[in-house]
């Protein structure tokens, strides 16, 4: 695994061997995936951030990880996080700041989906790397179809209220005949019909999940 010097914003509490142990598939259905040729770099951020359109932190950093097969011609998996010491947290409603990771990107390659590889580096991120961090909560940006997986019992993310509010005030001009908007009060409660518009028009909205540390 070659990893890029860690940034000095990360540490005292993250080191390299964090990030292998995250990012190392070590389960035998696993064994075509080279943990030698997995690749992580860092990117300072422009605190000027316009892809989101807000001034934070000059601490804030990307990263970027790419996993390789074990023929080493092979892409397996990219995946991109965002770290942010100073972020609205949604589930103060934008009250409160904290330490927030951005789940970016993550990409398994056609050739080797269906086999959990992305469930997997999702739950060791998690379990290893954010809470270590101190992360106050993990955010991320869904479509319709990633919100069936996101809001699942078992990674139990939710809207953030900003968008919820907003899917409301759609629904509300797209289907002004139904349901009132004030019994929607969670992504289940929306009818298939609006699901269906909100597919075909690449509705995208931001979900998060707060997190609780073993101590506390």
């Amino acid at each position: 695994m070659t990893i890029e010097e860690l940034p000095s914003q990360l540490r005292p509490e993250l080191c390299g061997i964090d990030f292998e142990r995250t990012y190392t598939l070590a389960e035998p259905r696993f064994s075509d995936i080279d943990r030698d040729l997995t690749n992580i770099c860092f990117i300072k951020l422009n605190p000027e951030r316009p892809d989101r359109d807000v001034v934070t932190d000059s601490r804030d950093v990307r990263y970027k990880v790419v996993l390789q097969a074990i023929d080493g011609a092979s892409c397996v998996c990219r995946c991109q996080r965002k770290f942010f010491f100073n972020e609205e947290l949604y589930s103060t409603g934008g009250n409160q700041r904290g330490r927030v990771v951005y789940r970016e990107l993550i990409v398994v390659e056609p050739d080797f989906r269906g086999r959990n590889i992305a469930r997997s580096i999702i739950l060791q991120e998690e379990k290893i790397l954010f809470r270590k961090w101190k992360a106050s909560e993990i955010q991320l940006l869904a479509a319709i179809d990633g919100s069936l997986v996101w809001t699942n019992l078992e990674f139990k993310y939710k809207i953030a209220p900003e968008s919820l509010y907003l899917l409301r005030e759609i629904y509300k001009a797209k289907y002004p005949q139904g349901k009132p908007s004030s019994e929607i009060g969670s992504l289940e409660d929306f009818p298939e019909e609006f699901w269906q518009y909100a597919h075909r028009n690449k509705v995208t909205f931001h979900l998060y999940k707060p997190l609780v540390r073993d101590n506390e």
